[in-house]
């Protein structure tokens, strides 16, 4: 596939999912062996997996809606920086709505292979997030950065995987 088709097939998974919220809808789009890595969670195998945790995303921001400001494509990956629109409608990592509209950034890679998304990293301004929901981030931690997270998550979807630590 031409690097033009693989920026079509993340466009088409902008449109057709993350700005829709229809998550059903990469099952279409992910090769049966998809694997996400979203940066301080372990890696999710397979469309469930995924669907399981972004869904607690879009619990807490129903009206997501994500540009793409910058893209390019080298062999079988695209590298997109995008921006996310939202408002704080429901729950998210523990934190009740606050009705307080949200934007970050980020940056994705995703590895196309046979027409099908196999792979993606992402990378997101969650520590900005944070701050625009009011809070701390700023106070020291006794624990590893996103320890807390991880466990209001783990209790929000009911995941049970191992959290490695870095040190």
């Amino acid at each position: 596939m031409s690097t033009e088709d693989n920026i079509a097939i993340v466009h088409r998974y902008l449109d057709e999912v993350v700005n829709t919220g229809n998550l059903d809808a990469a099952r279409n789009l992910f090769a049966t062996d998809h694997v996400a890595h979203y940066a301080g969670f372990p890696a999710l195998h397979g469309h469930d997996d995924w669907k399981q945790l972004t869904s607690m995303s879009y619990t807490g921001f129903p009206d997501t809606y994500t540009t793409f400001e910058d893209e390019m494509a080298v062999g079988d990956k695209v590298v997109v920086r995008y921006i996310v629109r939202a408002t704080h409608k429901g729950d998210f990592m523990n934190i009740p709505a606050t009705g307080k509209p949200v934007k970050y950034s980020g940056i994705a890679i995703f590895r196309i292979a046979n027409g099908k998304i196999a792979e993606q990293w992402q990378e997101a301004d969650v520590v900005g997030l944070m701050q625009q929901l009011g809070e701390n981030t700023a106070q020291p931690r006794t624990e590893p950065l996103g320890q807390q997270q991880t466990e209001g998550l783990k209790q929000q979807v009911n995941v049970n995987s191992p959290i490695e630590e870095v040190r």
